[in-house]
């Protein structure tokens, strides 16, 4: 009896427990169901899986196996999915909103087109949200704001819109960089008192910053607005700010002194601004920073120099004024240093050449330097001092930059000889010395395996004739020699540079006929070519007409940074970007000879042409009306007879037209483009007739009035602004993209904006 009892009293609590498992696992199996399922809902929006990660996904492993999903060990509930940089294509399933244990979730860097789904937002256990690079589009759900654990936020990188409508107050990080959400930052996101970064850079935002950002707390370590739509006054955040950028917006007014009590300051840019007002003293005393970009500002008075440990220093297009102060030998970890385009004077401190060798940057161009050149350490991969008053030799101790990539010297008074050693760096790729007073002849500048892919010797004093070693620069794609004394034959070796764009020779002491091509495609991607003002002889070179592949093809919208001269109506324009939609051929001023070969009408890419000032006989070809793109022609100064074609009127680019001094003969032609040009296209012709010669006196040409230089700018200004207004409509011209200044007298032509 009593072993029945006692086996009684064994089984009860035994049949209890079996009764309480069953129950637990059958609840846990079925919340379990409601992640599997979940997950495979997830699973089935996936549309492409190039790294084949979802076929883990399936019955034969549990769920809690499968890749990229973490459970809980308790609850066997997922707690974490992370699916990043897989690749995969399709969108968010809305059945993620079922896995209620959830509390990272990382999709980024996939793509998952479509919207934020809203059953996102009932995650209340969220804590880290990371939907970064999936191309996500529509609006941020306003219930997000709602989540009270979420601490991390990455929306960033996608094509998200509207307002930003709140924040989690729990934030810590929150990112929506590089979407297109608009709206002013209103001033709930200073609740967010937890913060510890915030980025809200390329956007669209506008309106002033919430001046509450300085009470943020001051846990804070990073604040990135820049690339918005920002005004008004800088304010400066909380003072435990390591990272603050907020470049590239419309923040005007003086640079607040607050912002010295940043200590603990590493990073600051607030380039391409408004700013105005002289730099606060305090720029030296932040013993951390490491980068300070203050560039495209209104910022003047003396040069600060930041402190010791700074690495990146940029104040280039400012208004500095004055020398370059001593301590700047002090920054013994710079890498990079951009003052360029200031008002800067004096001699460089020497000590530009004990930098240590860890700079790699160093551009001062566009300022009042004067003085001997100081060469700086070997380590130096751009170097640029173009465009101050620097005289002198170039030091022979600038052979010792053997990393040197980019060389910068133009427009200075340089004077000697160009050093031998330029031939030895391989890693050059761009040589501009012009405009100096460089003489004697080039050396060998182009050794085997070689990386020049610019040369631009232009306006000096160079002599003698062109080394051969110039076809050992495979990379060429510009070569400038305008300007010179340089002598000899047409180098139609050049002919097999397959790279070479814009090739240069103008203003020379080049002589003699130009050969036939020696190669089946010479020149292939030569899109600008300017032999004038030399003493070429014999036939124009119908053989390479035929040939310039380049200027046949569509235009590509790439364009290569060159600055070259161009002769319209007899005034220089200095071209200083060539687009890919510019393709020029100039031979004007030399001694061609013979007829002009319909085969000029194939270079349908063709934007300028320039014959005048020759020996050229014969009829303006009929095929020149295929040149749809042409928007300037000159044919001035030669000995062409019969009609001007009735073809050119279909010409719709076409604003510069230059037929003066021939033997043209009959009526000119009438409508489009040719309504518009006066009497100084035709005269000199005395057998032609119709508009706009009919009114003057009949077919009499009514001399033209010797012009002053400065009535021939005044003439110049007028005819290029209405250019320029035909193109704002939409006819014209590709050329003159940018604007022109005077300077000197002189018409500057920029192609696009920017200088040089």
């Amino acid at each position: 009896m009593s072993s029945s009892v006692s086996l009684l009293c064994f089984c009860i609590p035994a049949v209890l427990l079996l009764v309480y498992s069953t129950s637990s696992v059958a609840s846990t199996n079925g919340e379990n169901e409601t992640d599997r399922v979940a997950l495979l809902g997830f699973k089935a929006k996936i549309t492409h899986d190039p790294l084949g990660i979802m076929a883990s996904w399936n019955r034969s492993v549990h769920f809690c196996g499968w890749y990229g999903v973490t459970c809980g060990r308790r609850h066997q509930r997922v707690t974490e999915l992370n699916l990043s940089s897989l690749n995969l294509v399709g969108s968010i399933s809305p059945h993620i909103g079922n896995l209620s244990f959830l509390r990272h979730l990382n999709l980024a860097n996939n793509i998952f087109g479509g919207e934020i789904p809203m059953e996102i937002c009932g995650l209340r256990r969220l804590e880290r949200l990371i939907l970064r690079n999936m191309s996500i589009t529509g609006k941020i759900p306003l219930p997000l704001a709602n989540l009270s654990s979420l601490e991390v936020l990455d929306l960033g990188d996608n094509s998200l819109q509207g307002p930003l409508q709140g924040v989690p107050p729990s934030i810590k990080f929150f990112s929506i960089a590089g979407n297109n959400i608009s709206g002013q930052v209103l001033s709930f996101i200073c609740g967010s008192n937890n913060l510890i970064f915030l980025d809200l850079s390329e956007n669209n935002f506008s309106g002033k910053i919430p001046k509450c950002f300085g009470n943020f707390s001051s846990d804070l370590l990073v604040l990135n607005l820049g690339m918005n739509q920002f005004h008004g006054p800088l304010q400066v955040p909380p003072c435990s700010t390591e990272y603050f950028y907020i470049a590239d917006n419309n923040i005007s007014g003086e640079i607040p002194s607050s912002i010295c009590n940043l200590n603990y300051l590493k990073d600051l840019d607030l380039s391409n601004n408004s700013l105005t007002g002289m730099l606060p003293k305090c720029l030296a005393n932040f013993s951390n920073l490491r980068f300070l970009d203050l560039a495209m500002n209104r910022l003047h008075g003396p040069l600060q120099v930041p402190p010791s440990s700074t690495l990146f220093f940029s104040l280039a297009y400012n208004n500095f004024s004055g020398e370059i102060p001593s301590s700047i030998c002090n920054l013994n970890y710079l890498q990079f240093l951009h003052l360029s385009y200031n008002s800067l004077s004096g001699m460089l401190p020497k000590c530009i050449g004990n930098f240590s060798n860890l700079l790699l940057y160093l551009d001062l161009a566009a300022n009042q330097f004067h003085g001997p050149l100081q060469v700086p350490p070997s380590s130096t991969t751009f170097l640029s001092f173009a465009d101050n008053n620097f005289s002198g030799e170039i030091p022979s101790s600038i052979c010792r930059l053997n990393s040197l990539q980019y060389l910068y010297l133009f427009k200075n008074n340089i004077s000697g000889t160009i050093p031998k050693c330029f031939g030895n760096f391989r890693n050059l790729s761009v040589l501009d010395l012009g405009n100096n007073n460089l003489h004697g002849s080039i050396p060998a500048t182009c050794v085997e395996g070689n990386s020049l892919s610019r040369l631009d010797l232009n306006g000096n004093q160079l002599e003698g004739p062109l080394p051969r070693s110039l076809i050992n620069c495979s990379n060429l794609e510009i070569l400038n020699l305008g300007n010179n004394r340089i002598n000899g034959s047409f180098p139609y070796w050049l002919e097999n540079l397959e790279e070479l764009r814009v090739l240069v020779l103008r203003r020379n002491r080049f002589s003699g006929p130009i050969p036939t091509p020696k190669a089946r495609f010479p020149f292939p991607g030569l899109l600008v070519i300017d032999l004038s003002h030399n003493d070429f002889t014999g036939p124009l070179p119908t053989r390479y007409f035929q040939q310039f592949q380049a200027m046949m093809k569509e235009k590509t919208g790439e364009y290569y940074v060159v600055h070259v001269t161009i002769t319209i109506k007899g005034v220089d324009f200095d071209v200083i970007k060539v687009l890919d939609i510019f393709a020029m051929i100039d031979l004007s001023y030399n001694q061609f000879r013979g007829e002009i070969s319909e085969s000029i009408g194939g270079l349908l890419h063709l934007t300028g042409l320039n014959f005048s000032h020759n020996h050229l006989t014969g009829h303006i070809p009929q095929a020149m009306g295929n040149l749809s793109n042409l928007e300037w022609l000159d044919l001035s100064s030669n000995k062409l007879v019969g009609s001007i074609p009735e073809q050119l009127v279909d010409l719709t680019f076409l604003e510069v037209l230059n037929l003066s001094f021939n033997e043209l003969t009959g009526r000119i032609p009438q409508g489009k483009q040719f309504n518009t040009f006066g009497i100084e296209s035709y005269k000199g012709n005395l057998g032609l007739c119709g508009f706009p010669l009919s009114k003057a006196r009949g077919n009499d040409i009514i001399p033209a009035l010797p012009l002053s230089e400065g009535d021939l700018s005044a003439d110049v200004i007028f005819e290029w602004n209405i250019v320029l207004m035909g193109y704002a409509s939409g006819l014209v011209i590709g050329v003159a993209i940018g604007y022109i200044m005077f300077q000197t007298g002189k018409p500057q032509w920029f192609v696009t904006n920017g200088g040089r």
